[in-house]
């Protein structure tokens, strides 16, 4: 998202005009869920996905008239039945997208700005398009950024009644809400805060890992005593690297967050314990080791013998990954990757 966005940005500092697509409602099975975006330029070029196949390439012809017409509109795209046959998508249900016009004006940039600024620092927040109009017939659209703790960045012409509500009630991030009142249409979009991945190794398997995972979203930061391995040429994906003195405190230098995920894949099985063992003492969110259940099961006696309970033991995820019989570096970072997404999902293991 924040990619989507940044380039959004770059096209209005450019002077550009675009289209920004984003999936509002979605009923039934349909390729992607409310608050999936993408921003289309004058030029007919797409950045981010909708959905793909034809879903996506009706959006993007829509996107023309609202380009011609200097008009924002809603488009609802049915895929049920017989409306279904012509998009080649039987999923089953269907989505409205908001195709909305945004001009290189002064408040646009600004807000896009600091819209992009809130995603990249992870701060919570909202971005809000507030719609004058009726979803069969939009007048105008303005945006606004409404953080807990700050002032808005300028008058939100809804009532006072539904700032609070959108300030209290827990939104999931990421997603779309939309509420009407005074004859418009507030669509309210969470900030999703990205999550982070330690990644403790830079073999091959982490390549794959880091590659895979900042394209689905997560925040990379590899960790490894060998700068040969641990350098950015080498990881082109990731957003910070560091190059630790060794693996006996591999904690030293980072702050690990509840929400955070460690992902073990190192060289060997005495590094692996190091990590394990000061992962083990952190807040995090997911703890996941690469091995064998043999060499897992080495390392957890091991950690036992150091005062480690079964409790904490229960926290880690080994062998990890989801277990799809993956066997090179690139089938295995899918698992793992695969994993991530169904915890940050909040998705429950499937019983044994």
């Amino acid at each position: 998202m924040t990619d989507i966005l940044s380039t959004a940005l770059s096209l209005l500092q450019q002077g550009e005009t675009i289209v920004e697509a984003t999936v509002i409602r979605e009923e039934g099975s349909t390729p992607r869920s409310s608050g999936a975006k993408m921003i289309i330029g004058m030029d007919g070029k797409g950045y981010g996905t909708i959905g793909g196949g034809k879903l996506e390439a009706i959006a993007m012809e829509q996107a023309k008239s609202v380009f011609q017409t200097n008009i924002s509109r809603i488009i609802t795209i049915n895929l049920t039945g017989n409306d279904a046959a012509g998009t080649e998508m039987i999923c089953g249900g269907h989505v409205q997208i908001l195709l909305e016009l945004v001009t290189p004006d002064k408040e646009n940039v600004e807000t896009f700005r600091l819209r992009n600024m809130m995603l990249e620092s992870g701060s919570h927040g909202y971005y809000l398009t507030v719609i004058e109009g009726t979803e069969e017939s939009i007048e105008s659209t303005a945006h606004f950024i409404l953080q807990p703790g700050n002032p808005p960045t300028a008058s939100i012409p809804v009532s006072a009644g539904l700032i609070e509500k959108i300030l209290l009630q827990p939104f999931r991030p990421g997603s779309i809400q939309i509420e009407k009142e005074h004859g418009g249409i507030a669509v309210i979009e969470s900030s999703e805060k990205p999550k982070t991945v330690y990644i403790f190794g830079a073999g091959h398997v982490a390549l794959w890992i880091a590659m895979f995972g900042s394209r689905v979203g997560f925040r990379i930061v590899i960790l490894d005593d060998r700068p040969e391995f641990a350098d950015l040429k080498r990881f082109p994906d990731a957003h910070e690297i560091l190059v630790l003195t060794d693996f006996s405190s591999p904690f030293s230098e980072i702050e690990v967050n509840p929400d955070d995920y460690i992902v073990i894949v190192t060289r060997g099985h005495v590094y692996d314990r190091h990590v394990l063992a000061g992962a083990l003492k952190t807040g995090a969110a997911y703890i996941g080791m690469i091995g064998s259940r043999r060499k897992r099961d080495i390392i957890f006696s091991a950690l036992r013998e150091d005062g480690f309970s079964p409790e904490d033991l229960d926290r880690v995820h080994s062998p990890i990954g989801l277990q799809i019989h993956a066997e090179t570096p690139e089938e295995i970072a899918i698992s793992i990757i695969a994993e991530l997404i169904r915890e940050r999902a909040g998705i429950k293991n499937d019983p044994a």
